[in-house]
């Protein structure tokens, strides 16, 4: 699992885009030239980075037409072709989305002096970061 730094952040805006645009298929595109060209310019991407002695490509491309939109990710894994799931592994994409969910829900409590609700999310956080709790 990656950390944190700019390649961590680069996934997660990668993961991002993909959950955004992967139903982009069903959107009308921008009316002028300059406008789609200004969105495949903002919606696509491609880096490698390597983790663990493993080398990750990542190639995310918009492509606008006329009447369409066409969105494309692909992620290769030591040259072998993977989807979005190689990358939200190495983020561990679902535990820290839980965990910033939990956190939010315990601070809404904290707001509203609840202390039963608020003591039920603390020991869910408290599992959550330590599961032999």
């Amino acid at each position: 699992m990656i950390k944190y730094g700019p390649t961590r952040k680069r996934i997660e805006r990668c993961i991002e885009l993909h959950n955004k645009m992967r139903w982009i298929w069903f959107r009308t595109p921008p009316y002028t030239a300059s406008e789609r060209r200004a969105m495949e310019r903002l919606r696509s991407d491609s880096f490698k980075f390597k983790h663990k002695g493993v080398q990750y490509t990542v190639d995310q491309t918009t492509r606008c037409t006329c009447s369409k939109v066409i969105y494309k990710l692909l992620v290769t894994v030591n040259g072998e072709k993977k989807d979005v799931r190689a990358l939200k592994k190495l983020v561990d994409w679902k535990n820290q989305r839980e965990l910033e969910a939990i956190q939010a829900k315990l601070l809404a409590t904290v707001n509203k002096n609840n202390t039963n609700e608020f003591n039920h999310y603390r020991r869910r956080l408290e599992r959550f970061r330590n599961p032999y709790y």
